[in-house]
């Protein structure tokens, strides 16, 4: 009898390797630290120390009245409602931790290390959807029992036509309307679950959302939408092959951060942890879920003989099943040798695909540079030659305007020899003319002249006549008169 705790101990830790050997191999999370949160949020926003909370962020750059999930859009995602921020730091606040606020600083992200598509909870009535970040204390797997937490100042409220716009900022109710639509919301209860490892959000019914929206709701996979994972913490090709397992997390993170899983785990039996932790699981539940009274009734020596029974009992079965362990054991070993190779294969394959699609991705980059190469060299080439036409076409513009100058030239000094001729023959018409009146002039005169000679000859004779003929009655000398303009003699 002293050799069957030694048995029981081989036996159990014989019987624990073959559970490790059989177990599958353990799933690769992708992983975020508060350190990948400090590094890529510094730049975008001061990190503070909360009393309540621990080190918290703030953003730059806000108004005052400004709330986080209030500049984006949603989208309808196989995950869930999902938010797009116009931001680009909002891969990680929106889809990891929660909001809270400060009284000193207003809305503050308090880092969680789960992503979600978004860490919200809804308030929907007649006219009117909101939306608030979740409480600090939120926790999965047990009832909604966060109402007093939210306020009216938590929450961002659109006309419910106007939920699925694109940027929902610019609808959202003031905040002087703020605590008259909270009164007439309610709450949607607590519709975040775990889909194989991956948070989805489907708080608020779509159908509804249909029937009353102005833009319906875009429906897209999580892998088409943008700005929802941080791709330093996965792959660009991990998120196009397979969106989902690129944001699947390690449940035993859910209980880091301000969301919790409270009784999730204990419900669902896909989680890890051996036959050993779900055996242990299903008689803690039993020895829960046991009336009081039977437990009190059962004396203290009962229990131990019964436990004594029971360790002789498995050290029986134990010695008994030992050859058929070793047996499976070999057996399990060789599954896990075959399943270590086909897993190195599969490393293998996945490595040279991932070469193969490396170089793929390098010769269409190369093949993309000398494609961008040749459209710069076609580009330069036809700048070149529309400067070369445009030169050209500016020297004719200039032949052309020194032409038509130099033509203009011409006809303005043909113009004016024009003119400086018209006005010489004007001038010689103009002299011709004075001459000929001065010559008519002349003429007449010379005419009045001679007939006045003519008149004043006759008029002479008689005069001389008279004056001879006065002279021989007084008897005076006769003189010879002198010649007058007419050439005849005065007596």
């Amino acid at each position: 009898m002293r050799s069957n705790p030694l048995r029981i101990a081989v036996a159990s830790v014989a019987l624990l390797v073959a559970f490790v050997a059989a177990a599958p191999p353990a799933r690769a999370y992708s992983e975020v630290s508060f350190e990948f949160f400090h590094s890529s949020l510094s730049p975008h926003g001061s990190w503070v120390a909360s009393a309540s909370y621990g080190q918290v962020w703030h953003p730059y750059r806000v108004d005052t009245g400004w709330h986080p999930y209030s500049h984006g859009h949603w989208v309808y995602t196989d995950l869930g409602w999902t938010w797009v921020s116009s931001y680009s730091w909002g891969a990680i606040p929106f889809h990891y931790g929660t909001w809270v606020i400060e009284p000193a600083m207003g809305w503050v992200w308090v880092p969680g290390y789960v992503w979600a598509p978004a860490w919200v909870v809804y308030r929907s009535g007649p006219s009117y959807i909101g939306w608030a970040p979740v409480a600090p204390s939120f926790s999965f797997g047990v009832s909604f029992n966060h109402y007093d937490y939210y306020e009216p100042d938590h929450f961002v409220f659109v006309p419910d036509r106007h939920f699925c716009d694109r940027d929902v900022y610019r609808y959202a109710a003031p905040v002087s309307r703020r605590r008259v639509i909270y009164k007439e919301t309610t709450i949607i209860n607590n519709n975040i679950t775990i889909d194989n490892d991956v948070v989805v959000n489907r708080g608020l019914d779509v159908r509804r959302v249909e029937r009353v929206a102005a833009r319906r709701p875009e429906r897209m996979r999580i892998d088409d939408v943008p700005r929802v994972a941080p791709m330093e913490r996965v792959s660009r090709e991990q998120w196009r092959r397979n969106p989902r397992e690129a944001l699947r997390v390690d449940r035993t993170r859910f209980e880091d951060g301000p969301v919790r899983v409270v009784s999730e785990e204990r419900r669902s039996g896909r989680d890890g942890g051996g036959r050993d932790a779900r055996e242990a699981r299903r008689r803690e539940d039993t020895v829960v879920q046991a009336p009081a009274t039977a437990r009190n009734r059962e004396s203290v020596g009962e229990r131990e003989r019964n436990e004594r029974e029971r360790i002789r009992d498995e050290s029986r079965v134990q010695e008994q099943r030992e050859p058929r362990d070793r047996r499976e054991r070999a057996v399990r070993e060789d599954q896990q040798r075959a399943r270590d190779r086909s897993a190195r294969v599969e490393q293998e394959r996945t490595a040279r695909d991932q070469v193969r699609a490396q170089k793929r991705e390098h010769a269409r980059d190369l093949e993309q540079q000398m494609r961008q190469q040749r459209e710069r060299a076609l580009r330069d080439q036809a700048q070149v030659m529309r400067r070369e036409q445009d030169r050209s076409q500016e020297r004719a513009r200039a032949m052309r305007d020194q032409e038509q100058q130099i033509r203009r030239e011409q006809e303005r000094a043909m113009r004016d020899q024009q003119r400086a001729q018209e006005r010489e023959r004007a001038r010689d018409q103009e002299q011709q003319m004075r001459h000929e009146q001065e010559r008519s002039v002349r003429a007449q005169e010379q005419q009045v002249r001679r007939e006045q000679r003519q008149q004043e000859q006759p008029r002479q004779e008689r005069r001389g006549r008279s004056k001879q003929a006065q002279e021989q009655e007084e008897g005076a000398p006769i003189t010879p008169a002198d010649p007058g303009p007419g050439g005849h003699g005065r007596r």
